[in-house]
């Protein structure tokens, strides 16, 4: 019945409410995101790279999300997997989401939320209010969307990922430009990257994305949640997924090995 209530009352268009997620969770969402979207379809927004984190993660390790927006990611890394979690997200609205989903799940004791950005220097930057926009270096900013700006590396220190997501609207590439000592790393095992499809100049920024990650080590992949397989990959998804070369088959094992979880309430992988 709640569920069924919350489903009408966005449809009408009210406030943001809770839709349920997976495993027993609820995220708070707009009406028109890709979150509401997908789950009033009964599917994950992106379902493959999400089924990757709740394979490959386990109680304690430290998830690492930048672009957390709402907090789909960072919610279920915390709540299916027990994994600590450091999300950050700069964006005033999307953080104030990010803390509502955090808090109405009970996952506070997991979740280290953090409202600044992360780029390929530390600093002040300037995010526009409206929503789409990008995060830019300005060291003059005053006013609304001022933000402290990061490097990946400075903000977390020795606090090592096992699996590190980036989605940051096409500015994926400075992010990565700031995590050289994180890439490094041996702990670290995957990176997801949002690939900023519809971007300008997407193609020269994604092939840098992955020059700058095979150089650490890490392989494209695809990942078939359902045989729980590492695949080649077919193309550009909406998310790109990257594996230590050398861990593959140490990374197939342990997805393998991992207890199922509930995307949705009538399907489990």
């Amino acid at each position: 019945m709640f569920a069924h209530w919350v489903t009408c009352r966005l449809a009408v268009g009210a406030i943001p409410l809770p839709l349920p997620f997976a495993n027993d969770t609820w995220l708070f969402c707009e009406r028109r995101s890709r979150e509401a979207a997908g789950l009033r379809l009964l599917v994950l927004k992106d379902f493959a790279a999400m089924s990757f984190v709740a394979h490959y993660l386990r109680s304690a390790e430290h998830f690492v999300d930048v672009g957390a927006g709402v907090g789909s990611y960072t919610v279920l890394a915390a709540a299916v997997t027990a994994a600590r979690v450091t999300a950050f997200e700069p964006a005033e609205a999307a953080a104030a989401a990010l803390m509502r989903n955090v808090a109405f799940n009970e996952l506070a004791g997991l979740v280290k939320c953090r409202r600044i950005g992360v780029s390929d220097a530390s600093g002040r930057g300037y995010f526009p209010p409206a929503a789409g926009g990008r995060l830019r270096a300005d060291p003059c900013a005053e006013g609304e969307g001022v933000v402290r700006l990061q490097r990946l590396d400075e903000a977390l220190g020795d606090d090592v990922a096992q699996v590190l997501k980036v989605d940051v609207c096409g500015d994926e590439l400075e992010v990565l430009r700031g995590a050289q000592l994180t890439l490094q790393r041996p702990g670290l095992d995957a990176v997801i990257v949002g690939t900023g499809r519809g971007c300008r100049g997407l193609a020269p920024r994604w092939h840098r994305v992955c020059a700058l990650l095979e150089c650490h080590g890490f392989e494209p992949a695809d990942y078939d949640p359902f045989e729980r397989r590492l695949l080649r990959p077919a193309g550009l998804s909406d998310k790109g997924l990257f594996v230590r070369g050398r861990r593959a088959d140490a990374i197939m094992r342990r997805v393998e090995r991992a207890e199922g979880f509930w995307p949705t309430e009538d399907l489990c992988v």
